[in-house]
């Protein structure tokens, strides 16, 4: 009797390594990390300034490539900057939110999701959107008009747009007030990818307490 092989996990980071040539030296940011993450898993990686989080997340998110080791999505090795169009394969499998949001700041909220629509070749109701995240009351305004919390959130709207596979959150509660940050966590939790992954980078306790697991990060390893 045969059985159906067991799906490939949403994220898988095997053997990752990155170095950055610094003067006459070489600097390793990135050291021999390897982890999965599941089906509908939430995780933070937890690490003080200089460990190498923002290095890892740019591995994960194919905007970098590893000296050595891979990065696989659904059990495809993600391999952007060799595609046609890196930004446009990116866009239609991760979401991205980082701390300003990556939003255009001449354009409206709402047109920010527009754009961002448009890019992923998506046809998401972002006026739906901008209420699922508690913003449709501030769909007009431009960002330069937001709070910290009102940023993060209309960040996370483009970040959702096309419903990706993996959404990277770049320490997203850097910029808001402690009650801003629950409110921000208790959100994210809500509507990020339910049968994909979700991968937080911070050094907030709270932020890591919110995930399901925790992998802390130092001098670019990965520690118990």
């Amino acid at each position: 009797m045969t059985t159906a092989a067991e799906p490939a996990p949403v994220v898988e980071a095997r053997g990752l390594h990155r170095f950055f040539r610094r003067g006459g030296d070489e600097v390793a940011a990135v050291r021999d990390v390897s982890f999965v993450v599941g089906h509908g898993e939430l995780i933070a990686v937890r690490g003080p300034s200089g460990s190498g989080k923002s290095t890892l997340l740019a591995l994960l998110a194919g905007v970098d490539r590893p000296d050595a080791g891979e990065v696989r999505l659904d059990g495809e090795v993600i391999n952007f900057r060799d595609a046609p169009d890196p930004a446009t394969a990116r866009r239609r499998t991760i979401g991205v939110l980082t701390q300003a949001g990556g939003l255009i700041e001449h354009l409206s909220v709402r047109d920010n999701l527009r754009v961002a629509a448009r890019a992923r070749r998506s046809t998401d109701d972002v006026d739906a959107l901008l209420d699922l995240v508690g913003l449709g009351h501030r769909a007009t305004a431009v960002p330069s008009q937001l709070s910290g919390g009102e940023t993060a959130r209309a960040g996370l709207a483009v970040a959702l747009i096309g419903s990706p596979r993996l959404l990277l959150a770049d320490e997203p509660t850097a910029e808001v007030s402690a009650t801003e940050e629950q409110s921000l966590l208790e959100l994210l939790t809500n509507v990020r990818p339910s049968d994909g992954a979700t991968i937080v980078v911070t050094h907030s306790d709270a932020v890591a307490g919110a995930a399901q697991r925790i992998l802390d990060l130092s001098a670019g390893r990965l520690v118990a």
